[in-house]
């Protein structure tokens, strides 16, 4: 019984092949002539039924999911020059929509980034140290500011009154006066961790480098009351 159904089957789809052959140029006629008439009928399918459009694109994406990548990078190839201007341009114009999309995609998939960033990091040492000097010599005040907030933390010296954006301030200014005198400054704490500082915006100044060694975890130091000449900057960077 199966076999007669295949056989049944397979003389049918002979026959249709052969009669689509036939008329192969009428149908073709037919069609362009009602191209746009399918072209509306598609269109209020789509609009209709929003659901379906969107499983059958998921299910064709999956199918295909080698030949589009192939595609994309054979065409990001041809065109790198305009589609890195057209990235540019969207995320210009959509920059809160991509932060507020970021933003919900970590939250829901933290430990998945984590995990991934690790493992890439781990296998791409030296592309990390590269990455990462780069970002450090264009946001020197933000590397600044990071690494004292990550010391801040570690040593659970950071108030819930405290405000980030004049912290952050104060290191631009450290970076401000560092570039103008050709010396190194440094945000340093007034009264220090060890006498019980804390992280906060009224417990910060900057200085130089040199001073904020000289000063070390004392409070109240005479930073200006030095033997040598003014200014005791020391040597520049």
């Amino acid at each position: 019984m199966i076999n007669i159904d295949q056989d049944q089957k397979e003389s049918k789809r002979i026959k249709d092949r052969a009669w689509y052959q036939a008329n192969k140029e009428a149908i073709n006629e037919r069609r362009r002539a009602n191209s746009q008439k399918r072209k509306i009928n598609q269109q209020l399918w789509r609009k209709n039924n929003p659901e379906k459009v969107r499983a059958m694109q998921l299910r064709s994406r999956e199918k295909n999911r080698e030949k589009l990548a192939a595609k994309q990078r054979e065409y990001y190839k041809k065109n790198k020059e305009a589609c890195l201007e057209t990235s540019k341009l969207y995320r210009e114009k959509n920059k809160e929509q991509i932060a507020e999309y970021q933003r919900l995609n970590y939250l829901s998939n933290s430990e998945k980034i984590k995990a991934k960033a690790l493992e890439w990091s781990r296998k791409n040492v030296d592309k990390r140290y590269k990455i990462c000097s780069k970002w450090i010599n264009r946001n020197q005040s933000k590397a600044r500011l990071m690494a004292s907030n990550a010391r801040s933390r570690k040593r659970n010296a950071i108030t819930s009154d405290a405000n980030p954006l004049l912290i952050e301030q104060f290191h631009a200014l450290a970076l401000r006066l560092q570039n103008c005198i050709g010396v190194r400054f440094v945000v340093d704490h007034i009264v220090p961790y060890k006498l019980g500082g804390k992280h906060h915006h009224q417990n910060l100044q900057a200085l130089p480098h040199r001073l904020n060694s000289q000063k070390g975890f004392r409070e109240g130091f005479p930073l200006w009351a030095s033997k040598e000449k003014w200014p005791p900057f020391g040597t520049p960077i």
